[in-house]
């Protein structure tokens, strides 16, 4: 008869190994990013020197600057924080100005176009 220590032990070497095993083949595929942090931008220039703007546009994103601490209630109403990567040094980004943070939220592409032109316009 087989006693429990011994079955114990060997579930316990089975499981090891297949969990070193899994750990192994996965983390050949993954980029190991740092630490999301805050990068301080002109908030009235960076969005289109960058072209971030163009690439959240192509993407369906109405994008506004929103003070920070409106944040969780936008995210309430569909907004989310936008995150750019940086592929070169392997960070990722929060944008943020003096008071506000970048916010998106997901529209039909046509509608968040005519938005984001509209809000370009100079006021009269």
């Amino acid at each position: 008869m087989v006693d429990i220590v011994s079955l114990a032990g060997l579930i316990y070497t089975i499981s090891k190994d297949a969990w070193s095993y899994v750990n192994e083949k996965h983390s050949k595929n993954r980029v190991a990013y740092k630490q999301v942090r805050d990068k301080q931008v002109n908030t009235s220039t960076y969005l289109q020197e960058s072209g971030i703007e163009a690439e959240w546009l192509a993407k369906g994103y109405q994008l506004t600057w929103a003070r920070k601490d409106n944040v969780p209630s936008l995210e309430l109403k569909g907004w989310e924080i936008v995150y750019v990567t940086d592929e070169k040094k392997k960070e990722i980004y929060s944008l943020v100005g003096r008071d506000t943070r970048l916010v998106g939220k997901k529209v039909p592409a046509k509608e968040g176009e005519k938005k984001q032109l509209e809000s370009r316009k100079p006021k009269e």
